[in-house]
């Protein structure tokens, strides 16, 4: 594990992080920083579940059997029946 990296933070991102640091919401950079990197992290993980999910469901379309003569409107008035009555 590198500790310490060396990064480069853009003008307005170090005025940002500056701010939050006056306020006492962070005590110093090193604090903004890893609650930034908890937050990519988290951002990327919730990426990664959508993204499986639709690989999922094009799995399952893929398979599915194909549907002659299918009525887009009709689909879509029984789905939002079968809604409003939950």
């Amino acid at each position: 594990m590198v500790r310490n990296p060396s990064i480069s933070l853009t003008d307005n991102i170090q005025k940002e992080i500056s701010a939050l640091i006056e306020t006492g919401r962070f005590q110093n950079m090193s604090e903004a920083m890893r609650a930034g990197a908890r937050l990519l992290i988290d951002k990327e993980a919730q990426r990664s579940a959508v993204i499986k999910r639709l690989e999922a469901a094009v799995d399952e379309a893929l398979e599915s059997e194909i549907v002659e003569n299918f009525d887009v409107d009709d689909f879509i008035a029984r789905k939002n029946k079968q809604w409003q009555g939950k």
